[in-house]
């Protein structure tokens, strides 16, 4: 994380905005990155007291330290020496006790007994020490764009740090927000929002513990590189900057770097059926992952949201259910009517059915075998939408 000295931000009345570095850096940037590469492969103290010098370029120097920062991270420096250099010095050293010979003797006859020469044999001697590692060279392709939006997150990272409580909109999704905040132990509670398609995500800062919030503060920033693959979010985290209470602000379209490409469908069954709903509704919008659904003390996550584009209302959800039994879906019928949600199908597989019992009959139920048949979903909606819904249903399927 970035000491509290070094975070760049302008404040206008109470509300934090982050310098963030963008494309006008880039330039600089590339001057900078080519500066490291100019060491790899030398001493670390080396491109230490480089850095301390002049540079051959003029950068914002808050923004600069900042870049710099992610490149000496980027830039690690390793012991580079087929024989550990702890038995170097051990060898040197007991040659030395039992020798009356002169030090450069010494360390020839020892050289020789390894045999490196008497140069390489000093060199690697204390290369394991932090300053006199080699810098080695990134496995990754380093460019201007990738050191900016990795400053830029870890900018907002170092602010999250300092937060009281953080709030975030979600809309698609959300669930892996979600899961990854309780993998990560943090306090959170997810509250839906009426009238509303986003699910709102409260999580308590690192600012209101008592203790381990530095590892509560890392965790609490790891989430950020998720919110990029949410089709909306909006942060606002209430955050301490010296002695002041501030607010900040992150939404979607901020240069922060995202995460890793998550898996876009937890099944080959979602992505077969979704490629399949797109072509044969087009009239029809399918939201991967949208809000959770609050029942009593669980959260319900349906797997898409289907909405009519010409009426946006008329919106229904879909659950796909793997291994199941009639009364799993009693309970989970049981559920949706405590949130009085009609507009609820589950799509279950036959094969994986668990139980000889009857499912329930009153549920919009839709059973498939390897493949989810789009028109089975379709054929519900009609059923249970007015006429007009009816008609223009069956005007996007002909």
């Amino acid at each position: 994380m970035i000491p509290e000295s070094s975070l760049k931000f302008s404040c206008i009345q109470g509300v934090v905005i982050p310098r963030y570095l963008d494309a006008r850096d880039y330039p600089w940037l590339r001057l900078l990155i080519d500066e490291y590469m100019r060491f790899v492969d030398a001493p670390k103290f080396e491109l230490l007291r480089h850095l301390k010098s002049p540079l051959p370029f003029i950068s914002p120097t808050g923004k600069r330290l900042l870049a710099m920062h992610i490149l000496n991270g980027l830039f690690r420096a390793e012991a580079k020496s087929k024989i550990p250099p702890k038995k170097l010095r051990a060898m040197l050293f007991e040659a030395a006790a039992v020798s009356s010979e002169i030090r450069e003797s010494i360390v020839s006859s020892t050289a020789r007994s390894l045999a490196l020469q008497d140069g390489e044999l000093e060199t690697l001697l204390f290369c394991d020490l932090p300053n006199e590692k080699r810098i080695k060279k990134p496995e990754i392709e380093l460019n201007p764009s990738f050191v900016a939006l990795y400053a830029n997150s870890l900018l907002i990272q170092s602010f999250l740090a300092r937060a009281l409580s953080v709030t975030i909109q979600l809309e698609g999704n959300a669930r892996i927000v979600v899961r990854q905040a309780k993998l990560r132990g943090l306090i959170c509670e997810l509250s839906k929002v009426p009238n509303q398609t986003y699910a709102t995500l409260t999580i308590s800062g690192p600012y209101v513990l008592f203790r381990r919030t530095l590892l509560y503060g890392r965790a609490l920033g790891e989430l950020l590189p998720q919110l990029a693959w949410c089709n909306r979010f909006r942060l606002k985290a209430r955050c301490i900057i010296g002695e002041r209470e501030s607010l900040l602000e992150v939404s979607s379209g901020d240069p922060v770097f995202p995460a890793k490409t998550p898996k876009q469908f937890d099944s080959k069954v979602e992505e077969k059926f979704s490629k399949r709903f797109l072509k044969a509704a087009k009239g029809w919008d399918l939201i991967r992952e949208p809000k959770a659904i609050e029942s009593d003390d669980t959260l319900i996550f349906p797997d898409f949201l289907i909405r009519e584009r010409s009426n946006p209302n008329n919106e229904w959800l879909l659950e796909i259910v793997g291994f199941w039994i009639p009364d799993y879906l009693r309970k989970k019928m049981v559920q949706l009517r405590k949130v009085k949600l009609q507009n609820f199908i589950l799509c279950v597989d036959a094969t994986l059915n668990c139980s000889d019992t009857e499912i329930p009959k009153d549920a919009h139920l839709v059973r498939f075998n390897k493949n989810i048949d789009p028109e089975s979903i379709i054929k519900i909606i009609e059923q249970n939408s007015n006429n007009d819904s009816r008609k223009e249903c069956s005007n996007v399927r002909n």
